[in-house]
């Protein structure tokens, strides 16, 4: 098993939600899957913390959310 995951601090995951605080429900977002592939979707939540220390966003066609850090949003 291959983990290239890097652990954010605290204050890093603060920031990383930061950054999405301002970004519209609905807005288009690309997925980074874990094989490498990248498929489209839409925002449909605010970001938050999952378990406290996670942060992740709720998206279009998914039933459970994605992790910040492999979100991006199409520009």
């Amino acid at each position: 098993m291959k983990c290239n995951h890097k652990l954010r601090s605290h204050q890093e995951n603060l920031d990383l939600v930061d950054d999405w605080v301002d970004v519209p429900i609905g807005t288009e977002v690309v997925l980074k899957h874990d094989d490498g592939h990248c498929s489209l979707s839409f925002t449909r939540s605010a970001p938050e913390f999952l378990g406290g220390h996670t942060p992740v966003i709720w998206l279009r066609g998914w039933a459970a959310c994605w992790a910040l850090d492999r979100v991006a949003r199409v520009l």
